[in-house]
This record gives C-alpha cells, sequence and structure tokens, in this order.
C-alpha cells in the first residue's frame, strides 16, 4: 500500500508551501533513537564491548535522525518519476547509508572507560554493522564485508573522505550485485 505524502493531490499554487520541510514529530525521532540504539546495543554484545563504558550523544544522534529525514523529504520533492505529483521512495538500503554517512559525521558513540584499542573507531565498528543488517535483511551475502576488505573498509571510514552519495551507492551496489 502506497503512503500517503500529500503531494499527489499538490496545485501549482500549494506547490511552494508543501516543499517546505517539516521536523518529524518528537514520537517519531524518539522511535528512530530507540531502534538505532537497541542495535548499537546489540552490536556491543556481538563485538564484546562493554556497553558500561559506552556513552551516547542523545543530541547527535537526534540530530542523524533529523538529517536523514530530511534527505528522505528531498528525494520525495525533487526525485518524482514521469508522474510529476507522484513522490520518490528512497530504498531501505539508500537510507541505511544515508544513516551510515551522519553516524561518521556527527560521531554520536564513544568509549568512556578502560583502554580499549579499537576505542576510536566505534562509530566506524557500529557503521559496518549497520551495513551488515541492512545487506542482510535482503538476503544480500555479507561475505565481502568480512576479512581483509573489513579492515580496509574501517580504515577508509577511518581516515578517508566519505559522501553521502558514496555511501547510497556502496549498499546500492551491494544490492543490484545479487539481484
Amino acid at each position: 500500500m502506497e503512503e500517503d505524502t500529500g503531494l499527489n493531490s499538490l496545485s501549482s499554487d500549494d506547490e511552494v508551501t508543501a516543499c517546505r520541510y517539516k521536523r518529524p514529530d518528537s514520537e517519531h525521532v524518539i522511535h528512530e533513537a530507540r531502534e538505532l540504539q537497541m542495535m548499537f546495543h546489540t552490536f556491543c554484545e556481538e563485538e564484546k564491548i562493554n556497553i558500561e563504558n559506552v556513552e551516547t550523544r542523545l543530541v547527535s544522534l537526534i540530530d542523524c535522525i533529523e538529517r536523514v529525514d530530511k534527505r528522505k523529504y528531498y528525494f520525495m520533492i525533487y526525485h518524482r518519476d514521469a508522474n510529476p505529483k507522484k513522490a520518490m521512495r528512497i530504498s531501505e538500503l539508500k537510507e541505511m547509508g544515508l544513516y551510515c554517512y551522519w553516524i561518521l559525521k556527527l560521531r554520536p558513540f564513544w568509549i568512556t572507560g578502560g583502554r580499549d584499542t579499537d576505542a576510536n573507531c566505534i562509530n566506524e565498528r557500529f557503521v559496518i554493522y549497520l551495513m551488515k543488517c541492512a545487506l542482510k535483511i535482503h538476503s544480500i551475502p555479507i561475505d565481502s564485508l568480512e576479512g581483509k576488505y573489513k579492515k580496509e573498509l574501517l580504515y577508509s571510514l577511518r581516515y578517508r573522505d566519505f559522501t553521502k552519495e558514496t555511501f547510497l551507492l556502496l549498499l546500492d551496489q551491494y544490492s543490484s550485485s545479487y539481484k
């Protein structure tokens, strides 16, 4: 069932007003923040990271959620198909790519206690975990995100510049390879 965006019935006078972005309601933001925190806790358990030594900058996490929402809105408005009144939807993989980008950029997680050698790359490791989760949901093999490639990707995420579009293409490449 297609979700009504309110854009399908716009007249030209309404279009300018409808294109103004409205922040998501607080319930949506809280729900998304809880989902991300639950995924982060699962990640910590799997990676054997002591959760008591990990803190979350809630402001940064909420900022990630709102920035992804803005980009989804951008796709809805500016990437319409042949029918200009029909809004485009962003795929789940692309949405996860946006979360990966903003988590790397805003760095909402950090390790406070202990001498964990991976403390400085907790966000990068979590991004790889999110990528794996997104690919698993779509039954896409994740073998290529292990071993040497995982180490190279971790290094690249930490020390190289990635754009939003890089993540969108990276995850999209995996999905198109296995269709």
